[in-house]
Formats: structure tokens, C-alpha cells, sequence
């Protein structure tokens, strides 16, 4: 980086805009009036980018696009002392130049953007709450993969005929339903297809397991997690997934903003409490919206009666039950937003129900959680051995979509 060692000893006031890839990172360098001074590329690794804020002049605003390689590199730089931030994707795409994209333009639109004060800055957590939101997020993957194994087991059972069997049980994977399970005369492909699908579903609630023992670790004794916890439909599960994905209340200036970013505000300008019927709602944050839906189910389930409850069942009586749903976790994140901001406990707090939930917390925090250690990665990879080929066939599918419906049922 001979270029950027001769810019640091000129002193030279520079912009510098990194568009970050997995392999390679390009730079490129700009003065007050827009002159190129450097473009350079260089490997994504922590010797590299350290070498790279070495050789920056001190104070130089270096603007990159969030990404889950950019927020590695985010870290890197900002503990090298670089003045770095980072851009959000939506609102830097409506300024990249139309036409055939290439990193160098990338990376000159974002120096551009710093130099003329119209980085559209996105807000980067804490390591610590980093840490949460990558926990949290697995556990819904898990729960997604958990959704879609069940649905091929019903499938199963149904193109087996044997629903009116299963049907005698309310879940398929209760006890008794798995038990039944075992027992239906199933051709020999689909006996061995439930015999996979069984053991995916044991491995994700293994790692499950280990997940809600982690995020109960995570969660006790954190002040906020113990207050919003007083909300009916709001367990430490949600409690820590709300706390990571916030991070900071107080980037929020007002309950509407905070709502918007969650994701809950439709696009027509609300007043007050009231929520618009008519109109699709903002996008936003999806795992926080998902939280707060998740939470609403869970009060209008709670044996207290409160408001988020009682909100919902008035949306519901003329709406559908997903836009009811979505209208009462508005109000919810008004009350998060209160809570968090004011530090009052919710006012229709069951204490019983806080008693049970925080007993829940204490008894899940307790359980050992074994580390992951090198001996225990290398037993995995000891399984793993001698099956890339199989990946490799199992990838090459996944990358052309698969088989649709239609092909399925053609076949």
C-alpha cells in the first residue's frame, strides 16, 4: 500500500470509500473537491485491514456498506482507531450509478457520499448485543427448520392415508403421536424418509436446548430483560430478543419512530394508539416484528386480561387475525418503548405470572451449558469426513430452486 503511506505522510485531508467483499476489499480515495488520489484492493483478513488503517491519515472518514463481511470489518477498523461508519444497503443503493456495477464504482459512490455529508449512516450495536441478536436468530432458524421438518412429516403420514390415525392425537409429536408414529404401515421409502426426518428433528431440539439455556444465561440479571418480562406473552426468550435488537432506546426519538423501525406502522400517518386498517405496513425490523407478534399471541392467551389483549380482540372482530395481530403489536411496541425509556414495570402485570416466567429464567440459567471445544468440533468434522461429495450433489440441487410443485406432482 505504497499509495497510502505516501497520502498519510503529505497529510493530504482524504474520503475513503471501501466496498467489502468476502475475498477482496477495494478502496478508493478522494480529496475535499472530489479528486481520485488512490484506488487500491487488497484481502479481506485482519493483517490486511490493519496494514490498511496504519497507513490512513489520522482522523480519515473511511464509509462502508453494512453486510455481514462488513460488519467484521466495521470491528476491525473502529478497534484500530479508524473514524469509520457504516452505511445502510436500502439507502445506498438509490445512490450507486446506474449501468454495469463494479467495486471501484462502488467503493468512489461511497467516498463520494462522506465527502459531501450524505452517508446515509445505519446504527451498529455493541459487541455485547451483537452477540444477542446472533443468538436469538439462530434460535428462530431453529424454529423454522423445526416448521418446515413437521410439515414433511405430515406429508408423509397424508400421502400414506393414515390422517385419520394421527388425527386421534392433537400433535403429531407429543408422546403418544410419535408412538403411533413408528407404528403406521408406511411403504419402505417413506418408513426410511420419517426415520431422517425424526433425526433432524431430535438434532434441532438438541441444539434448541442448548440455545435456551444460552440466551437464559444471557438474560439473567439484566435489568431491562427483567422488566419487559412483566408484560404478559413476553418470556426471557422474547424479553433477550427484544433487548439485543434494540440495543439503545434512546436512538429512538419518540414511541412512532421506534414502531416504524419495528416494522408495525402502516404507511399512512397514524394519531396516537390508532392504527391504519387500509394500508400495507412499512418494513422494517423483521426479527423485531416477529418478537412483538409472537408476544401478542402469547397475551391474548394470558389468563389476565390486558390491553394488548383486549386491543386485539376489537381489531379482530373486523379485520383479519394477521392484520389484527400486527395493529396490537403497534400498541405492544408503544409499551416496550415506555418501558424501556421510563423504566416502569407494565401496570396490568399478572405477579404471579412474572413469579413463574422469572423462576423459568433461573431454573434455565442454572442448567450447564458445555462448551464447544476443539475435541468437540473435531468429533463433528469425524462425521462430516468422507461426505463432501454428497454435499457437493445436495448444494448443486439446492442452487437451481430444487423441484417445484408442479414438477413433483408431473413426476
Amino acid at each position: 500500500m505504497d499509495e497510502l503511506n505516501a497520502l498519510r505522510e503529505a497529510n493530504t485531508p482524504l474520503w475513503v470509500g471501501l466496498d467489502v467483499h468476502k475475498g477482496t476489499c477495494t478502496a478508493v480515495a478522494l480529496t475535499e473537491m472530489g479528486e481520485r488520489k488512490a484506488t487500491w484492493t487488497f484481502a479481506t483478513t485482519r493483517a490486511r485491514l490493519k496494514e490498511f488503517a496504519e497507513g490512513l491519515p489520522q482522523g480519515t472518514p473511511v464509509g462502508l456498506e453494512a453486510s455481514t463481511t462488513g460488519k467484521a470489518v466495521f470491528q476491525v477498523l473502529r478497534d484500530a482507531g479508524v473514524a469509520v461508519r457504516m452505511g445502510h444497503p436500502t439507502e445506498l443503493a438509490k445512490k450507486m450509478p446506474k449501468g454495469r456495477k463494479t467495486d471501484e464504482k462502488d467503493a468512489l459512490t461511497l467516498g463520494n457520499c462522506l465527502r459531501m455529508n450524505d452517508f446515509p449512516e445505519t446504527y451498529v450495536p455493541p459487541p455485547e448485543f451483537e452477540a444477542i441478536r446472533n443468538l436469538v436468530r439462530f434460535r428462530i432458524r431453529l424454529g423454522e427448520q423445526t416448521t418446515a421438518v413437521k410439515d414433511r412429516v405430515h406429508a408423509i403420514v397424508a400421502r400414506n392415508l393414515q390422517n385419520e390415525v394421527m388425527d386421534q392425537h392433537s400433535d403429531y409429536f407429543g408422546t403418544g403421536g410419535l408412538e403411533t408414529l413408528t407404528t403406521l404401515p408406511l411403504v419402505e421409502q417413506d418408513r426410511a424418509f420419517l426415520n431422517a426426518e425424526l433425526a433432524q428433528l431430535a438434532g434441532i431440539a438438541e441444539q434448541g436446548e442448548w440455545a435456551e439455556r444460552e440466551m437464559a444465561r444471557l438474560a439473567q440479571g439484566r435489568t431491562e430483560v427483567e422488566q419487559l418480562m412483566t408484560i404478559p406473552g413476553v418470556g426471557y426468550y422474547t424479553a433477550l430478543g427484544l433487548y439485543g435488537e434494540i440495543a439503545n432506546i434512546a436512538r429512538f426519538p419518540d414511541k412512532k419512530r421506534f414502531a416504524s423501525y419495528c416494522g408495525v406502522t402502516p404507511e399512512t400517518d397514524n394519531s396516537g394508539e390508532r392504527v391504519s386498517e387500509h394500508r400495507k405496513v412499512r418494513r422494517g425490523n423483521p426479527v423485531l416484528k416477529r418478537l412483538l407478534c409472537t408476544a401478542v399471541r402469547g397475551a391474548v392467551r394470558a389468563r389476565k386480561k390486558n390491553a394488548v389483549a383486549r386491543f386485539y380482540t376489537k381489531k379482530a372482530k373486523h379485520m383479519p387475525g394477521a392484520k389484527a395481530e400486527v395493529a396490537a403489536a403497534r400498541k405492544l411496541s408503544a409499551i416496550v418503548y415506555t418501558i424501556l425509556t421510563t423504566g416502569q414495570l407494565y401496570v396490568e402485570q399478572d405477579p404471579k405470572l412474572v413469579e413463574r416466567k422469572t423462576e423459568k429464567l433461573a431454573q434455565k440459567a442454572k442448567a450447564p451449558v458445555a462448551p464447544v471445544t476443539i475435541d468437540t468440533l473435531r468429533a463433528t468434522v469425524a462425521r462430516l469426513q468422507g461426505k463432501g461429495e454428497v454435499l457437493e450433489r445436495l448444494g448443486e440441487l439446492a442452487e437451481h430452486g430444487g423441484m417445484s410443485e408442479e414438477g413433483r406432482d408431473a413426476g
